[in-house]
């Protein structure tokens, strides 16, 4: 022990702040800075075996795709999930403290001689010589066990767990806002690399027609059938086309590469943007501000966040008020003791102590005004987030309007354009203008579609930024602009299957086409379902846990309180393995609401998890139940679904993407279980 304390001081002593521990600092920063480089590089853009490789995504991304590929990936996301599961644990500590105490105390000593000693007399002429005399042995050797219980502590310790739970929900909420900003993010830069992508598309064709041109110019010019000033013309038109085609590119390589940054993918990355049709149209319909406000202050985060600092503050002073009361605690104790000169060895002792520090009155007195100096300041402090809310809300709403009313004069003029070039088209071919005008008029109608599709951009933005003010969960779905009719026999596919896994997404390089550094995914189909009465695509999400064995221990008592609770394991790989605990089965976001709502889980997430691993169906309970055993032992959490007749259905797992699904119905079939991956 002694060698412990002196190796303890000394490295106090070596730890003063100073030049030693400054350096210290700078290599530490320096070994984080090289760990991190090199965790993010192993973790993105290299295999197991070191080598590099860029991701190829091999079908066009949807915006659907890239909102699921970013929820999955991004860093952001993932620190807000943790810092959730911090303030999650933080309750179960919490609810600790409220268990009594229990002591266990013992001493075992050893004294070279007795602790003899002897009385005197009160009065001097009753005294004589006195004898010395002892009452304990040199000996000692005793033990006792205490359990005692804070009534004051008690009460205390319950506003304190309490106020944990409102610390896990101002995690909650604010792990809400960063999806809702990643998915703002993620649609904002993805429909600008759309808009450039189109722009790119369209400058291209004229710039190959102006190309021909100028070389047919060049030979007629160089045999005097054309006029220098024609070919200058056309030389000045495509130059000024290469530039703008150029420009369209890098705007296209720059909101790619911003796209792939907020889906948490590598810069180098290879995906196309699938071509989306700008069927969005504005309507004439003014949007209600004051619905607006009333479901922005309902539903946005910060406000939630708000009203659990007002009630942390509240219990705050409930704890500053319990604690002028004197601290009373009742007792149970156990000794025993060994002294040879004690008429019994061993007691129990039982009673109530009751302590008050009246010095600790006016410091406590401070602490409740500070309190309540705090509580308005959480009161202004929401009153102030409420304005600066309704304030983006209108700003938004104002931009919104402006950009439909700037998109409806797009369309008049690029429409007014496209007339005016095939008049153009038409002189020409009747021999009434010269092809430089068609040219021009051409490379006019294409700067008022970009500029169109630019204030589309805008529109459709601008309709997100709305979405994304009243803290909505639906951001980079239309809402306020309608679909225009597709036109008679036109029929258009729907295109829904979600992104696959990122382990599935890359594969070796088969064909000199692609580079020998990318690696190319294969394509996979869904299967769609129909044994059931209805679709049921939605879960509600109970909680996330890192090992299966505590996902299984909450299961338990999910099932233990009367939920139609299951596991799910989610994850590409050890790191970012999660086992997950839903419960329910639901047709609509609505219903799982309403549900979440009546089984009274405040903290449950709605979650589509269309997708999950179809088992068998069974005409009675009793084989039903047989093969749900079954499928338990062997490590499986079933769970079941009403078919369309009198039958019962079995199935495994529920997922957001069809791949997950079918990795492991792979999985189940290799242990002999009749598996198929389904859409639910």
């Amino acid at each position: 022990m002694a060698v412990l304390t002196l190796s303890n001081c000394a490295s106090l002593v070596g730890n003063v702040p100073g030049k030693d521990s400054g350096e210290q600092i700078e290599m530490r920063r320096e070994q984080h800075a090289k760990t991190e480089i090199a965790t993010v590089s192993k973790t993105i853009t290299q295999m197991d075996d070191g080598t590099n490789f860029s991701l190829l995504i091999n079908k066009p991304l949807t915006l659907e795709d890239a909102i699921s590929y970013a929820l999955e990936n991004n860093l952001d996301a993932a620190v807000k999930q943790l810092e959730s599961d911090i303030q999650k644990e933080a309750i179960v500590g919490e609810r600790l403290t409220m268990l009594p105490s229990l002591i266990l105390d013992g001493e075992l000593s050893w004294r070279d001689r007795y602790d003899a000693s002897f009385s005197e007399a009160l009065n001097a002429d009753e005294g004589g010589a006195q004898a010395y005399n002892y009452s304990r042995d040199k000996n000692t050797k005793r033990f006792s066990a205490e359990l005692s219980w804070d009534l004051l502590n008690f009460g205390i310790a319950y506003f304190q767990q309490r106020q944990a739970f409102y610390q896990y929900e101002i995690a909650e909420q604010r792990r809400r806002r960063v999806i809702q900003d990643l998915k703002f993010d993620v649609s904002k830069n993805y429909w600008q690399a759309q808009t450039a992508k189109k722009s790119m598309q369209m400058a291209k064709g004229l710039v190959e027609r102006l190309k021909e041109r100028k070389h047919i110019l060049q030979n007629q010019l160089a045999s005097g059938n054309a006029s220098e000033l024609e070919a200058l013309e056309t030389v000045v038109i495509l130059s000024e086309m290469e530039m703008n085609m150029a420009g369209f590119q890098q705007d296209y390589q720059r909101y790619k590469s911003k796209l792939a940054a907020s889906m948490g993918l590598p810069a180098d990355s290879v995906f196309e943007i699938a071509d989306m049709d700008d069927n969005l149209i504005p309507d004439d319909t003014r949007l209600e501000i004051a619905s607006l406000e009333k479901i922005a202050l309902r539903h946005r985060p910060e406000l939630f966040e708000q009203d659990m600092q007002e009630q942390i503050s509240m219990d705050e002073a409930h704890i500053a008020i319990s604690q002028l009361f004197p601290k009373p605690s009742l007792f149970y104790r156990y000794s025993y003791d060994d002294d040879s000169h004690l008429y019994d060895n061993q007691w129990h002792q039982a009673g109530m102590r009751l302590s008050f520090d009246l010095l600790s009155v006016p410091r406590k007195k401070s602490r409740q005004k500070e309190i309540a100096i705090k509580k308005s300041l959480v009161q202004t402090q929401r009153r102030s987030i409420a304005a600066a809310i309704l304030t983006q809300l209108r700003i938004a709403v104002i931009d919104f309007e402006d950009a439909k009313q700037n998109y409806r004069h797009s369309i008049q003029i690029a429409a007014s354009r496209r007339l005016l070039m095939k008049a153009h088209q038409r002189h020409a071919r009747l021999g009434n203008g010269t092809y430089e005008d068609v040219i021009k008029n051409e490379a006019k109608f294409l700067f008022a579609e970009v500029h169109r599709m630019s204030l589309y951009l805008e529109m459709v933005i601008g309709e997100q930024r709305i979405l994304n003010s009243i803290g909505s969960e639906d951001i980079g779905k239309a809402h306020f602009l309608k679909t225009k009719e597709p036109a008679t026999g036109v029929q258009t596919v729907s295109h829904d299957e979600p992104l696959p896994d990122k382990h599935t997404l890359v594969q070796k390089r088969e064909n000199t086409q692609v580079p020998a550094n990318v690696m190319q995914a294969p394509k996979r189909e869904h299967v769609l379902y129909q044994g059931l009465k209805s679709p049921r695509p939605y879960s509600l999400q109970l909680s996330s846990w890192k090992t299966k064995e505590k996902a299984k221990k909450m299961l338990s008592g999910y099932v233990g309180n009367g939920l139609n609770a299951f596991i799910v394991k989610t994850g590409i790989n050890e790191k970012s393995e999660r086992w997950r605990c839903y419960e329910g089965h639901y047709g609509s976001i609505k219903e799982a609401r309403m549900a979440k709502e009546a089984l009274r889980l405040p903290t449950a997430i709605v979650m589509k998890t269309p997708y999950a691993v179809y088992i068998d169906h069974f005409s009675t309970q009793r084989a039903m139940a047989d093969m749900a055993y079954t499928l338990t032992q062997k490590g499986y959490s079933p769970y079941t679904l009403k078919g369309k007749e009198t039958d019962f259905q079995i199935l495994v797992g529920a997922f957001y993407k069809s791949t997950s699904a079918e990795t492991l119905s792979e999985e189940m079939k290799a242990q002999g279980i009749q598996a198929q991956a389904v859409r639910r």
